[in-house]
């Protein structure tokens, strides 16, 4: 009986024997004078031919159909070919429990809570504010619209970040708000105590900060100030250099945390160090005007696009810096970013009105965080076993 030969027109063709050291190498294209067939080399190392027929001839023990070294080189051609198109078509890392799914899940369901919560209660949001949120989802979200950038490794992971980055950052400081209005009892005493039980005191720090040099000053402001600059940096930064999964676990981390320091903050809310300290119209203070004003019903429309950070116990500061140093640890940028937030930790007592607690507590959900997720591999493509299915 002849023997079956198949000619495949696709590329890329088997490549001649003296450029192959070992069976990795056969997706590197060969002459142009092979594009469109596959032809016999006979000069192909004994041992080589051997192995192929022995890796891939299975394939067709079931066919009834007479192989030879041509016949498995196409199949292994075309299953490589697959496996090509099947990494461009999904991301790395991608699975059934994608943590951007699950960060999409949570920030829809904090949506929800809040629509529910504003209905019911007539709270309003800036119309203003909404159409520039909405604006800047569309505009980053459009390109996501095209197959040609859906199946960019970097661009789709780094666009969907960012515009399910936008929308949580909007529904989580509208929930923040919406909590402090529920006004229960300040616990700025507890946690003043706390820190003199620790050995710690924010008088004598504000005093020692107030007296540095303005240089030290400035630096402990711009660590401080540095948070959301610095998200925008890792969203960008791992996204198109093909971090894709490290990106997708520090979303993931930094939406769980962020909503857990809301949710705790809420039967626990304060003031802040300066207010008790040093007095309702001390520097510090005057940045949280928005905090008296929900307590006390005042204040019922939101402008997203003038929010405060109302939250004292556990420190978001204190979380993101960990969470922010940890993302970009196993990358060139480590050292910058560790320096950075270890400003941002610094900072956080006073030019955030913090006490110790709220910042020893903000780290310990970032560190329970990351033990919790501390990082995932790149699970392996499927390749179908039989060729002619693909």
């Amino acid at each position: 009986m002849p023997q079956l030969r198949l000619h495949a027109p696709f590329w890329p063709p088997r490549p001649p024997a003296a450029a192959v050291p070992g069976p990795a190498a056969t997706l590197r294209p060969s002459r142009p004078a092979e594009r469109g067939h596959l032809r016999d080399t006979p000069d192909a190392p004994d041992a080589l031919r051997a192995e192929r027929l022995e890796r891939d001839e299975p394939a067709y023990a079931d066919s009834g159909l007479e192989t030879d070294d041509d016949t498995v080189y196409c199949a292994r051609s075309r299953r490589d070919a697959f496996a090509e198109l099947l990494d461009a078509a999904v991301p790395a890392g991608a699975a059934a429990t994608d943590p951007l799914a699950w960060v999409w899940l949570l920030t829809f369901a904090l949506a929800a809570v809040d629509l529910a919560w504003m209905l019911l209660e007539g709270w309003q949001v800036v119309p203003r504010d909404l159409a520039v949120v909405g604006l800047a989802m569309l505009g980053l979200g459009a390109p996501l619209a095209l197959r040609r950038y859906r199946q960019d490794p970097r661009l789709s992971v780094t666009l969907e970040s960012a515009v399910v980055l936008l929308l949580f950052q909007a529904v989580a400081a509208c929930l923040s708000y919406l909590l402090v209005s529920l006004a229960p009892p300040l616990v700025d005493a507890a946690l003043a105590d706390w820190d003199a039980v620790l050995g710690f005191d924010w008088p004598t720090l504000r005093v020692l900060t107030e007296q540095a040099p303005d240089a030290v000053r400035a630096a402990l402001r711009l660590g401080y100030n540095s948070g959301l600059p610095q998200i925008l940096v890792v969203v960008l930064y791992l996204g198109f250099s093909l971090r894709g999964d490290p990106l997708r676990d520090f979303m993931l981390r930094y939406t769980v945390v962020t909503v857990a320091v809301i949710l705790l903050s809420a039967p626990m809310p304060a003031a802040g160090a300066w207010k008790f300290f040093v007095g309702p119209d001390s520097a510090g203070a005057a940045n949280l005007g928005h905090f008296e004003a929900l307590r006390d019903g005042t204040l019922r429309t939101l402008a997203l696009s003038q929010m405060q950070g109302l939250i004292s116990m556990p420190s978001l500061h204190a979380a993101m810096a960990v969470l922010l140093a940890h993302a970009l640890w196993a990358t060139p940028l480590r050292w910058p970013a560790l320096l950075l937030n270890l400003l941002m930790l610094a900072a956080t007592p006073v030019c955030g009105g913090h006490y110790l607690v709220d910042v020893l507590a903000g780290i310990a959900l970032a560190l329970i965080a990351i033990a919790w997720r501390p990082g995932r591999p790149t699970p392996a493509r499927p390749v179908p076993s039989d060729p002619r299915s693909s």
